[in-house]
């Protein structure tokens, strides 16, 4: 289960990345999953007490549903957007950042940090809605951009609503 939920994670990261949408939306999506897989699996529930606990069952059920809730809304609303909806938008860059980050791998089960620094780079826009997103970029195109320049992206309207950068 706990490989499962860590997948479902992942994949929930890789499709916000690319949905134009505040965090809590899928995160409220997730919780309401979690609270249904802690009182819905219960079969379950009670394996898991014989081997954690109680309140790890409890923890680790409401875990994996926010996981497997936030990865379903926004796989289904990307993987199902309207084709027909599909429309080109400006976006404002509102700030550029970037972040210093250590490299590291994994040594016998355990995270050795490497002592490497490498950096990302970021973009804030502003939709013409008003929601913002974050999005990483490379170096080259985050040199050419200007704090207050204008970008084109392609949208599309997901199955739940949710607008969709397309690639």
């Amino acid at each position: 289960m706990a490989v499962l939920g860590v997948g479902l994670a992942v994949v929930a990261f890789y499709y916000y990345a690319v949905t134009v949408v505040a965090w809590w939306v899928p995160f409220a999506a997730g919780a309401v999953a979690g609270l249904a897989a802690m009182f819905g699996l219960r079969g379950l529930r009670s394996v898991l007490v014989g081997v954690y606990g109680a309140v790890a069952a409890w923890v680790a059920l409401f875990v994996f549903g926010l996981c497997a809730g936030s990865a379903l809304l926004l796989w289904g609303n990307s993987a199902f957007a309207d084709p027909g909806s599909v429309h080109q938008e400006m976006a404002t860059v509102e700030s550029k950042y970037s972040e210093e980050r250590q490299s590291g791998r994994y040594v016998r089960g355990r995270y050795v940090r490497s002592g490497r620094k490498y950096r990302t780079y970021h973009i804030k826009l502003r939709f013409d809605d008003g929601s913002l997103k974050d999005v990483q970029v490379q170096l080259a195109e985050y040199n050419r951009i200007r704090t207050g320049s204008k970008r084109e992206y392609t949208l599309a309207k997901g199955a739940f609503g949710l607008p969709v950068i397309k690639r």
